[in-house]
C-alpha cells in the first residue's frame, strides 16, 4: 500500500496507535472512557450468529472533504454492521506529501493510561486514533488492571511490547485467520503496511536455552517465556501469569518464580505466588536501565502435563 492511509483502516486493524482511558475514568468492561478509549468488551459481539449483510448495506457514504492540514483531509461516513449503523469520522493522510508524517501515540510507559487527545496534544498532532483494546479492568482477586495495549507495539524502529495470546485478548473475538498479531504500520519508506508483528527471540544461560514469547505483555502464553524491561513501567507483572492462552478468567498461576538480570549477571531470584494466585513479593516498581526482568516456571516440557487449571506451568523470563 503506498501513498494515502486512511483512519477509517488504522482504527479498525490491531494497531498501537493509542492508549487507554485516564486512570480516574471507571474500568468497566465495554463502557468507553474519555476520547472512546477503553477495553472494548463485547461479549455479545463473540456470540454474534447474526447474518452477513449485503456488500450494498455495508457500502459507506462519505460526507464533504475538509482540508485540516497540508496533506491531510477529514470527512465523515456511515455504513453499517452485525450491531446496526455505523457512524465515523475518516483522516486520510497522503504520505507523498513530506510534510506529512505517522508515528505511534503512546503513554510514556507501556503500562499506564492516557486519552488519546492528551497524546495527541503531547505531539502537536493533527488527529490521533484509538487503535487497540486494553487491560483495564481485571477479573481475577487482587491483580489490578495494568492498562496496557493487547497488541505489539513498535514505536521508531524500536521494539516496546509483544502481543497477547488471541484468547486473552480484549474486545471483539477476531475474524477467522486474524491475529492479535495483526498490524498496520508505516515504515522508513513512508510506505504503509498491513502486516503481522511475531516476536523472535531466545534466553540462554549456560546451555540451556529457552524461546522467547514475551515482551512487556500483560498475558504470556502458558509454558512460554517472556521478559520485562524498564518501558513495562511500575505496575505489578503479576498480570502476566494470569489466565490461560484460550480463557482469560482462568486462575493466576502459583508455580513461577521472578529473575532479575543486570548487564547479564543474575543479581536476584524471587518467589512465585501464595494459593489464591496473589503475587507474594509485589513484583512491581521500575526497573533500572540495562536490567531485564525475568519469570520462570515449570519447563517448557512439562507445560502439557495434567496439571489443575491454577498451577498450570509457565515461564515468565
Amino acid at each position: 500500500m503506498v501513498g494515502k492511509v486512511t483512519a477509517a483502516l488504522l482504527a479498525a486493524a490491531v494497531l498501537c496507535g493509542a492508549a487507554p482511558a485516564d486512570a480516574q475514568a471507571p474500568s468497566v468492561p465495554g463502557v468507553p472512557g474519555v476520547d472512546g478509549a477503553g477495553s472494548g468488551e463485547r461479549p455479545d459481539a463473540r456470540a454474534s450468529s447474526a447474518p452477513p449483510r449485503s456488500a450494498a448495506d455495508r457500502a459507506p457514504r462519505y460526507g464533504p472533504a475538509a482540508r485540516v492540514a497540508p496533506g491531510v483531509v477529514f470527512r465523515t461516513f456511515e455504513t453499517s454492521g452485525l450491531g446496526g449503523p455505523v457512524r465515523g469520522d475518516l483522516l486520510e493522510v497522503d504520505l507523498r506529501d513530506p510534510r506529512v508524517s505517522v508515528g505511534l501515540l503512546r503513554p510514556p510507559v507501556i503500562a499506564a493510561r492516557r486519552t488519546v487527545s492528551a497524546m495527541a496534544n503531547a505531539q502537536r498532532a493533527v488527529g490521533g486514533i484509538n487503535g487497540d483494546f486494553f487491560n483495564i479492568s481485571e477479573t481475577h482477586a487482587g491483580v489490578v488492571p495494568t492498562g496496557s495495549s493487547s497488541g505489539p507495539e513498535v514505536d521508531g524502529g524500536r521494539p516496546l511490547k509483544g502481543a497477547v495470546p488471541d484468547g486473552q485478548r480484549f474486545g471483539p473475538a477476531l475474524p477467522p485467520t486474524t491475529s492479535a498479531e495483526d498490524v498496520i504500520g508505516v515504515g522508513a519508506d513512508r510506505r504503509a503496511r498491513v502486516a503481522r508483528l511475531h516476536l523472535s527471540g531466545t534466553i540462554r544461560s549456560g546451555e540451556v536455552s529457552l524461546a522467547l514469547r514475551g515482551l512487556n505483555q500483560y498475558a504470556l502464553p502458558v509454558g512460554g517465556a517472556g521478559a520485562f524491561t524498564g518501558a513495562w513501567g511500575t505496575v505489578s507483572r503479576q498480570r502476566a501469569v494470569c489466565g490461560t492462552d484460550t480463557v482469560r478468567g482462568a486462575p493466576c498461576s502459583t508455580e513461577t518464580a521472578e529473575v532479575t538480570v543486570r548487564r547479564g549477571v543474575v543479581t536476584e531470584v524471587a518467589g512465585g505466588a501464595d494459593p489464591a494466585g496473589h503475587d507474594g513479593a509485589g513484583r512491581r516498581g521500575p526497573i533500572p536501565p540495562g536490567t531485564t526482568v525475568r519469570r520462570s516456571a515449570a519447563s517448557e516440557a512439562a507445560r502439557d502435563a495434567p496439571y489443575p487449571a491454577a498451577r498450570r506451568p509457565r515461564q515468565v523470563a
